[in-house]
């Protein structure tokens, strides 16, 4: 059975929902915006991975999600650069959120709420390129 990667984004909620009822508060907040960029990052290369010509993504390969991001950088069409921008600076803070012992600034409760803001979002843009029949 193939994995739903959009299931993370609902690990992502409710893990944000809960953050109040453990004594780890940052962790909780720091594995919502990892799962969040998880499951946009692997909806974003199905998506590429579904045209003949990045077929390849399908298996595991160097800095996959460096090349996702290329993928729609270099597309043409606005929505697909702009998501590029977008899994860019999530990228980043996943970095930060799953690394960096001190992050500036500070893992919070409105940084992870930004990561569910930015999946959904991004989980629409997918959705739209799709339901256009944009292609790269």
């Amino acid at each position: 059975m193939s994995f739903v990667w959009i299931d993370y984004s609902h690990i992502a909620k409710r893990l944000f929902d809960f953050r109040d009822r453990w004594r780890i508060k940052e962790a909780c907040l720091r594995n919502v915006i990892s799962r969040s960029y998880y499951c946009l990052i692997n909806l974003a290369r199905e998506y590429a991975a579904s045209f003949e010509k990045h077929k390849y993504l399908r298996k595991r390969t160097t800095d996959v999600h460096g090349v996702v991001i290329e993928i729609y950088e270099k597309a043409d069409n606005a929505e697909a650069n702009a998501l590029a921008n977008l899994l860019r600076d999530f990228r980043d803070l996943r970095t930060t959120a799953d690394y960096d012992k001190i992050s500036s600034p500070p893992i919070d409760e409105s940084v992870a709420e930004d990561a569910l803001l930015w999946v959904q979002h991004g989980t629409e843009t997918i959705n739209k390129l799709s339901l256009n029949g944009i292609s790269f």
